[in-house]
């Protein structure tokens, strides 16, 4: 706002310096018209006086004719030749002998130079020409003025621009300022998220006032939002470090950026080696691979993807994977949430209790040809066997080839199909088939 409030002084300075500029070229465009008419009007008052007189009088008696032109301050000298060019009068020509001389060796009756305005003006009388008054009018009181209206004009602009720059320091102390506090204060608070200190002042009435108490009102209940926010904040630190569920938050890219104890245990890792990691590193490339796909294509959370981790001994765990796309406030994709749930025991008491169905299973094929039912006696084996090679499976793919083959021998069809729903076009694709 300072900018602003000097730019706008500087164009209120700028046509005031045009105009005080425009005073002073008119007030020597002035002196100078009336300097001229000066001159004119001593000329003819002179040659009026030359013309009545006798010329063979003495000399005081055209003295006393020239008495007013003698002592005007503006005549340097005065020269009355007849017309054979003899002198007849002379008033300080010692002193300008070279510039009358100069002059009336030219056919001039007008010449400017060197500080002096030389005119010759001719005495006729009855039509007869007589002789010549030249008259030498020096400029100094000319110029004297003309220096004093441009001082004075300078003086003006110097007021002007010290009363100027005093009220634009006024309006930014008392506008500018508390505003652009205001302004940093609402920066620093944007990149701190630090409580908003600064209240502007509520005086007055009209605008400033307004926008004073508008802004006041909104710092207070921002800093009331602020507070509620860190604590819940604060609860949510808590929630995250205590949480006995492993919880990783990546960037867009995969890299940690954060992790609990509980994700440092499951990958048993410290916490510095695990804000290192990267999520291909931890999940394994096959299971980073199918996440990053799935998010590429539906642009979704997932829930529940199950794969199997490998440890940096060589130790495998099954763990069930749930993400979470985090948006900034433009919509943007910031951040991976994960979590993440470690289902190898659960698995391994499946699989344990699958193979107990086998043998038990295994051991009623024995017995079922005493009970006369061979054949459900075989498919419930053939059943239990299945579902102990799909809780084996370790990827989607092995999934859909033991869901294809080994269900199309579980009911002795000739050709199977699996489909998958595909959500965004509502049809059903086809995945796998056997035969292919």
């Amino acid at each position: 706002m300072k900018s602003r409030i000097w730019l706008l002084a500087l164009c209120i300075w700028i046509p005031f310096l045009l105009l005080a500029s425009h005073w002073i070229t008119a007030s020597r465009a002035q002196l100078q018209i009336l300097f001229q008419f000066k001159i004119n009007a001593v000329m003819q008052g002179a040659s009026f006086q030359a013309e009545r007189l006798d010329w063979a009088d003495a000399p005081s008696a055209l003295a006393g004719a020239f008495h007013a032109a003698e002592n005007d301050p503006d005549i340097a000298f005065l020269h009355l030749a007849d017309a054979r060019g003899n002198t007849v009068y002379s008033f300080q020509t010692e002193k300008f002998q070279a510039l009358l001389a100069g002059f009336m060796a030219k056919t001039v009756l007008y010449e400017d130079t060197n500080g002096y305005v030389i005119v010759k003006q001719p005495i006729i009388q009855t039509d007869q020409m007589r002789g010549n008054l030249i008259a030498g009018f020096t400029r100094q009181r000319l110029q004297a003025e003309t220096d004093r209206q441009r001082w004075r004009a300078y003086l003006y602009i110097l007021l002007f621009s010290a009363l100027l720059a005093v009220l634009g320091l006024i309006f930014a102390r008392y506008v500018s300022e508390p505003v652009t506090s205001a302004a940093e204060t609402i920066t620093h608070y944007q990149k701190e998220g630090e409580r908003i200190y600064v209240r502007l002042p509520e005086d007055g009435g009209g605008e400033l006032g307004r926008l004073a108490r508008a802004f006041n009102r909104l710092a207070d209940a921002t800093d009331q939002r602020l507070e509620d926010s860190i604590r819940y904040q604060n609860y949510l630190e808590a929630f995250f470090a205590l949480s006995p569920m492993p919880i990783i938050i990546t960037d867009t890219i995969g890299n940690v950026e954060k992790a609990n104890r509980s994700a440092c245990a499951l990958f048993e890792l410290n916490m510095e080696g695990m804000l290192k990691s990267h999520l291909e590193n931890l999940l394994g490339p096959a299971n980073f691979n199918a996440i990053k796909n799935h998010i590429n294509e539906s642009g979704e959370n997932i829930r529940g993807y199950v794969g199997v981790i490998t440890m940096p001994d060589g130790v495998q765990k099954i763990v069930e994977v749930h993400l979470s796309l985090l948006f900034n406030a433009q919509r943007a994709l910031k951040n991976f949430i994960i979590s993440l749930i470690n289902v190898t025991d659960s698995m391994r008491t499946q699989q344990e209790i699958l193979a107990e169905r086998v043998q038990s299973n295994e051991a009623r094929r024995v017995k079922e040809p005493e009970y006369g039912v061979p054949e459900y006696a075989l498919k419930l084996e053939k059943l239990a066997q299945v579902s102990y090679k799909v809780a084996q499976c370790q990827s989607v793919v092995q999934l859909l080839d033991k869901f294809v083959i080994e269900g199309r021998d579980l009911i002795d069809a000739a050709e199977s199909r699996v489909y998958l729903w595909e959500k965004q076009k509502r049809h059903m694709l086809p995945a796998k088939a056997a035969p292919e």
